[in-house]
């Protein structure tokens, strides 16, 4: 039977090929890879924000960089002999997490929703004083 594979093989070494040259910097940087996880978790917030704006195109490029953030920190942490344990349920719960924050941005601009209506008022509306 015939496996499926989603990258091809020639994709995936395209793509490490790009990546591998910044996680050798951050790895002599010094960036520990759970600074990277949590780099990631907070794009994905940022893109749940974006996603809740109906700005498909910016959301998705931020979640380009988060999905890069998650690359590279399994990889820095097996380039720096910092696997552990602890490290991979981290990354894997906040990657969780990640997911949940693009959903709840996807979900809230498709049932309707209006992004920060507290925040945005078009132009020509006042906030109008309490009654009595």
């Amino acid at each position: 039977m015939p496996q499926f594979e989603l990258i091809s093989q020639r994709n995936r070494e395209r793509y490490f090929k790009i990546v591998g040259p910044v996680a050798d910097l951050f790895a002599r940087a010094g960036i520990h890879p759970n600074i990277l996880s949590i780099a990631g978790l907070l794009l994905s917030i940022a893109a749940g924000v974006i996603y809740c704006h109906g700005s498909f195109f910016w959301a998705a490029w931020v979640v380009v960089l988060a999905g890069i953030c998650d690359t590279l920190d399994g990889r820095i942490a097996r380039q720096t002999n910092k696997k552990s344990d602890f490290g991979a349920f981290f990354d894997s719960t906040l990657d969780r997490y990640s997911d949940m924050f693009l959903f709840i941005g996807l979900a809230y601009y498709f049932a309707g929703g209006r992004p920060f209506s507290c925040l945005y008022r078009p132009e020509g509306r006042r906030r109008s004083a309490p009654g009595p």
